[in-house]
């Protein structure tokens, strides 16, 4: 019986551990997206201000 208690207990916690580790993973992959998005808007940003550089200066742009 004590080793069915002390098995018991072990569920627990491992059960009461899931959601901090998928609170863990899920915020992590969202700093993940966030942070690709952000990537993604500095190189428009980038590719923009090359544009802008192109017709200012009139010279065809690159692509």
């Amino acid at each position: 019986f004590g080793f069915l208690a002390g098995r018991g207990a072990e569920v627990l916690v491992s059960l009461a551990l899931v959601p901090i580790a998928v609170r863990r993973f899920y915020v992590t992959r969202l700093s993940a997206t966030q942070l690709a998005y952000r990537l993604y808007v500095a190189s428009n940003l980038v590719l923009a201000g090359e544009q802008r550089d192109d017709d200012a200066t009139g010279v065809p742009a690159r692509r």
